[in-house]
């Protein structure tokens, strides 16, 4: 058995727990996310009260520039997910018993976002330092594609419960699931073998300044001219491809209010995250890493001809399915392919600041991108909103494929 086929990955008994614990927080945590993006948008009415909560969402994911100090810096990267994991938990039981005492604002909405969004930084980020110390290189593509596909995957059923649980219990029983979700992953990653990383002592006073500036020189200023490439294209790509979601919940709230827009809701979600486990799955069976920075260009520029087309489909409910199914096929490409690569080619010792500090614009661009967009449907509508951001991505990735060679040629063996 090639021990880096699909097989062999999961004959690894102990990435297998790893991943049972990331799929069941980032289930519970989609699930959250799902009820908290429709009491906005239901509760405002207004598509771009809905881009502000994913701005201050997206915008707090891109601080995890400042958690890879710390998370570089410590020899146990695990504990940064089992210390975690709980505090989210025990936040979302309070927020449960906010909802069911009718104390839900749209302040403590903007707070409960910002707060579940800063916490979810360390696990995310940890995370993805974990998995290249219990994996080889060679595995990378092919178990991210094989996590975000089956995790993507597992989605499709929560949210299509989502909008039934909306529904019938509303947020407070969205909040509850995510708490027990939260603690089945804390017991989950507690029985995970995870390597401890030598470290560099003579700089722990210094933590947030000294390691903070040597991993912005190393981006900046080092000889990873493809690294630089990559913070930059992220954050532009990152700022067009937040569309998906955001238009799925304009069309569900505003264009089938006939139709069930709640069960929309969640069924479209589901559907794009079907697309995704697709999409994920087939890419990995491909593994092309030697031409990773190709691929990941013709999936964004495909992804957007794909969202330019979605308003064609409003009158027809299974074209629409059937579009956004293929939109979520390409979606998760880019991201995918990069973060395999920054794993397979940055040293673990640099991992953490690496990853968060490409992570800070695209986070930025991905909140500006949600308030731009959400501002552009209230003032043209969505079609204008959908043919823009659509038509964008495909200039992005054909201009990144002209001018940045670092980012087209990228790979590797």
């Amino acid at each position: 058995m090639d021990r880096d086929s699909y097989r062999g990955i999961v004959g690894n008994t102990n990435f297998l727990r790893f991943w049972a614990a990331n799929m069941s927080a980032e289930l519970g945590y989609g699930l959250f996310e799902l009820a908290i993006v429709w009491l906005a948008i239901t509760e405002s009415h207004s598509s771009f009260f809905a881009g502000v909560i994913l701005f201050v969402e997206f915008a707090t994911y891109s601080l995890t520039f400042a958690v890879g100090p710390l998370i570089d810096a410590h020899p146990d990267k695990k504990k940064f997910i089992t210390w975690i994991f709980p505090v989210q938990a025990l936040l979302a039981i309070l927020i449960t018993a906010a909802v069911l005492a009718h104390a839900i604002t749209v302040p403590l909405i903007l707070l409960v976002v910002f707060l579940m969004a800063l916490l979810w930084d360390f696990p995310w980020l940890a995370a993805s330092v974990i998995l290249p110390l219990i994996l080889r290189k060679e595995q990378l593509l092919r178990a991210n594609s094989l996590m975000f596909a089956v995790g993507g995957g597992s989605s499709v059923l929560i949210n299509a419960m989502g909008g039934i649980a909306l529904a019938v219990v509303g947020v407070g029983g969205a909040s509850a699931i995510y708490a027990a979700a939260f603690l089945l992953a804390t017991l989950l990653m507690l029985t995970v073998s995870v390597p401890r990383v030598q470290v560099d002592r003579k700089e722990d006073g210094n933590v947030l300044t000294g390691r903070l500036a040597e991993g912005w020189d190393e981006l900046m200023g080092g000889r990873r001219s493809d690294l630089r490439a990559f913070f930059f294209l992220s954050g532009i790509q990152g700022f067009f491809s937040v569309a998906p979601f955001l238009l799925i919940a304009v069309i569900t709230a505003f264009y089938l209010k006939g139709q069930n827009g709640v069960m929309n809701f969640g069924l479209l979600n589901a559907t794009l995250l079907a697309g995704g486990f697709a999409g994920n799955f087939v890419y990995g069976k491909i593994n092309p890493t030697r031409r990773l920075g190709k691929s990941i260009l013709a999936s964004t520029a495909v992804e957007g001809i794909l969202i330019a087309l979605t308003p064609l489909a409003l009158g027809y409910l299974p074209f629409l399915y059937l579009l956004w199914f293929a939109v979520g096929s390409f979606d998760p490409v880019f991201y995918t392919g990069y973060t395999s690569y920054v794993q397979a080619t940055v040293e673990s010792s640099m991992l953490g600041r690496m990853k968060g500090n490409i992570y800070l614009l695209r986070g930025t661009g991905r909140g500006v991108g949600n308030i731009a967009l959400g501002a552009l449907v209230a003032a043209a509508g969505l079609v204008a909103g959908a043919v823009w951001f659509g038509v964008a991505l495909v200039i992005v990735a054909v201009a990144a494929y002209a001018v940045l060679e670092p980012v087209r040629n990228a790979g590797y063996t």
